[in-house]
């Protein structure tokens, strides 16, 4: 379902477990399940759910260094795809892992 918002249309969407910042992460019970869109703009944004009435937070592509497909992480299964999108404003990495591979 395809979605337009102030930051043009959706180019994908698709449910994401989201790997909370590193002090936080220590098993895989603090993996979130969230709503993840891409927006033509080069906005990321994620939700609590797929109504996207809930907005957890937004990530402007073009403020960030880099994505790193193959994300490695000690609570990520070896057979598992996750990417990095590496901040530098909030100098994190927002670590997402698709619920469908295909969908991302």
């Amino acid at each position: 379902e395809m979605a337009q918002t102030l930051h043009g249309d959706t180019v994908m969407s698709g449910w994401v477990r989201k790997l909370p910042p590193p002090r936080k992460s220590k098993s895989r019970s603090c993996l979130r399940k969230r709503w993840l869109v891409l927006f033509e703009s080069h906005h990321l944004a994620y939700y609590e759910n797929n109504n996207m009435k809930s907005k957890l937070k937004e990530i402007n592509l073009s403020e960030c260094d880099k994505v790193s497909p193959n994300y490695k992480h000690t609570i990520i299964k070896d057979d598992e795809f996750a990417f990095g999108v590496h901040s530098r404003i909030e100098d994190r990495v927002f670590v997402f892992i698709p619920e469908n591979q295909d969908q991302m």
